[in-house]
């Protein structure tokens, strides 16, 4: 019976967590937790079902539980008999990969069903538009996804769509995808959201829907990338193109007519194809390559009129030839830009570039036009050689990510002409900035600032110099990253107390600021890499760091590193990396009710 083999497959799993914890790494540990939600969910779809619904599936259900099951306990088994410490996939990408399509579906089913109305209407509707059959195919799953799609919530349709743009077993890294998003217009605001928090919400409703798979996490416990199923990219490819929403090409873009009304084209690496990719859709307004080679021409005539997105999503590969046309156009509302390092500068026309909302490039120089493009929302640039951006003219700001900035002074920029310096009310993502002075005047332009990343090269300076008590005073700041040379800058610094993370590079702890750092109510994240601590001893006072759940030591010295019991009530994971002299971790570290793993790299 279905029931059955759920609740037998569900002990399994918890009897995974319990007691064969020892043999599973933390992405294993997460992924089986993932997995008994799934079995719940299933199990609370059969209660709740009629009788026609339930057999409908019971084979179906019955089946990839069973066979999930051995797999786990093939999996445990292999763990005990090898000596290896992790293995190159985690135990439900195993499951991904050697399941049929069983328990992919009835995963999908889960995720579907859990955010429906509950209707006998429904259940029939569902049951009549799904296959009966009982053995599963390819066809049989396209059905349920093309179930899934139609009873999408209409504010999800775009955003599920949209993932078909992105090359087969692409990793998606979530951040982009939701800069994109809102870049696209596709999010449209909801009270006094951020546009971001909604496409974030957005996000993790297609995960719960089991229409998105979650790839990697990030340290704070939120996904870093995501994939989809080959089958669920397909289903995306064919309504879009479909709904003329985008179109994908493995090649040629001669396929695209000229005159036709395609708003985004997306480019994949195709070897057979490499000299006659030229762009000839006068109507194209987001262009995504996602190609290392490739040659693309804007035509003279073009008449690109909405939104640019420029997208190299593989940065590491520079040193490949490389080469992107620009000529010379009548419309200023360009809005297509493809930037290789060393390969071309930035054209002149690029300050008429007004409409431009995202650009993302690697590129060895910044025109100062750039800033003349007050309706860009994110610039993401690779291997710059520190620019100068004088980001205060650009009053759309929202993410700034270059390897390098340097930043005027917004005192000393003034105004120009019609132009006036901006408070930056927008600007959530600024990273990484040299030198940072962090005046009052700068410290109001960037008020709802969220996630900050400064480097500090000058030796002969310090905190004062550079003001960095100031930070204090960023009430939302939630994400500090400090890469400092000069000792001094840690002595008694203060900071926000809504700080999530925090990363320092180098510097130099005494037993008093680094109660500082443990004192700061909401941070969980801590990653210290190459910091020293005076005499090389770390001794917690009672009651600090409650809410840390990740900390990381890379290249950390100490000789005593002793332990409140009352500190670290909440903290899963520790990380150790490249330590050379380092204390046995303490007693009170590795009896903490909620670690969940000890990482060691040497």
């Amino acid at each position: 019976m279905a029931y059955a083999a759920l609740r037998s497959l569900a002990q399994i799993l918890h009897q995974t967590l319990n007691h064969d914890h020892q043999y599973l790494i933390l992405d294993e540990k997460q992924q089986i937790e993932s997995l008994v939600e799934k079995v719940s969910s299933i199990q609370d779809f059969l209660e709740n079902s009629s009788k026609k619904i339930k057999q409908h599936f019971e084979r179906k259900i019955r089946d990839a539980s069973y066979i999930a099951e051995d797999i786990i306990e093939s999996h445990i088994t292999d763990r005990i008999r090898s000596e290896s410490a992790r293995y190159e996939y985690g135990i439900l990408e195993k499951i991904s990969i050697r399941l049929p399509l069983a328990i992919v579906s009835s995963e999908q089913i889960g995720g579907l069903l859990s955010k429906a109305t509950r209707t006998e209407h429904y259940w029939n509707y569902f049951a009549e538009n799904v296959s009966s059959e009982t053995t599963l195919t390819d066809e049989h799953y396209s059905n349920i996804l093309s179930f899934s799609y139609k009873h999408l919530p209409s504010h999800l349709k775009w955003c599920f769509l949209y993932m078909g743009i992105f090359p087969q077993d692409y990793n998606i890294h979530v951040s982009k995808l939701v800069k994109l998003w809102v870049a696209e217009g596709i999010v449209k605001p909801v009270g006094s959201k951020l546009l971001e928090d909604v496409a974030e919400e957005y996000f993790l409703d297609l995960v719960e829907r089991e229409l998105i798979l979650i790839h990697e996490k990030k340290s704070n416990g939120k996904i870093k990338t995501c994939r989809i199923h080959d089958l669920v990219r397909d289903l995306c490819v064919r309504e879009a193109q479909k709904e003329k929403f985008f179109h994908v090409t493995n090649g040629s873009l001669r396929g695209i007519q000229e005159g036709s009304s395609i708003p985004r084209v997306s480019i994949h690496r195709n070897t057979k194809s490499r000299n006659d990719k030229i762009l000839s859709s006068p109507q194209v307004r987001s262009l995504l390559n996602f190609d290392r080679e490739v040659l693309v021409s804007v035509p003279k005539k073009s008449n690109m009129r909405l939104l640019l997105l420029l997208l190299l999503l593989f940065p590491f590969l520079f040193l490949f030839p490389f080469l992107f046309l620009f000529r010379k156009r009548q419309n200023t509302l360009l809005r297509v830009v493809l930037h290789q390092e060393g390969m071309l500068e930035f054209p002149n026309e690029v300050a008429e570039w007004v409409d431009l909302r995202y650009l993302y490039c690697i590129s060895m120089h910044i025109p100062s036009s750039i800033s003349k493009l007050q309706n860009l929302q994110t610039i993401i640039l690779g291997r710059p050689m520190f620019p100068s951006l004088d980001i205060w003219k650009m009053p759309q700001l929202r993410h700034v990510l270059l390897e390098y900035v340097i930043l005027p002074d917004p005192s000393s920029v003034g105004t120009e002409g019609d132009r006036s310096v901006f408070v930056l009310e927008n600007l959530q993502t600024l990273s990484l900035v040299m030198n940072f002075s962090c005046t009052k005047e700068v410290i109001k332009r960037i008020p709802n600032i969220k996630k900050l990343g400064i480097h500090y090269m000058n030796k002969e300076a310090g905190q004062e110099y550079y003001c960095l008590n100031n930070l204090v005073h960023l009430r939302k700041l939630e994400s500090l990253k400090l890469i400092i040379f000069e000792f001094s800058f840690l002595m008694n610094l203060s900071f926000p107390t809504s700080l999530k993370k925090l990363t320092l590079v180098k510097g130099r702890f005494s037993r008093e600021d680094i109660s500082i750092v443990g004192s700061l109510p909401s941070l969980q994240v801590l990653k210290l890499r190459s910091t020293a601590f005076f005499r090389r001893e770390w001794i917690t006072n009672a009651g600090e760091f409650l809410q840390l759940k990740y900390l990381l030591l890379e290249n950390i010295a100490l000789k005593v590193w002793r332990v409140d019991r009352t500190c670290f009530p909440k903290l899963e994971s520790l990380v150790l990396k490249d330590y050379y002299d380092f204390v046995e971790i303490p007693d009170e570290i590795r009896e903490i009710p909620t670690l969940r793993s000890i990482e060691f790299n040497g």
